[in-house]
């Protein structure tokens, strides 16, 4: 028997947030890193919220010639 992945998730993970969602959490993190900048747990979230924002580029493949 195979080994399945099972997947989890949450409802308040970022990755199932909508983006102005995902700004106003980004403003909120960016705060709390103001008055609290060692604080790895927020840095750590705060990255990966920042991440998801960031626009994703897009690749730059040729089309192929038609024969």
């Amino acid at each position: 028997m195979k080994n399945t992945k099972k997947t989890f998730i949450e409802k308040d993970s970022p990755r199932s947030l909508k983006k102005m969602e995902l700004k106003r959490l980004h403003k909120k993190l960016k705060m709390d890193l103001k008055f609290d900048p060692d604080n790895r747990k927020l840095k750590k979230e705060y990255e990966r919220v920042n991440n998801l924002l960031k626009p994703k580029p897009k690749s730059k493949r040729k089309d192929l010639p038609k024969k």
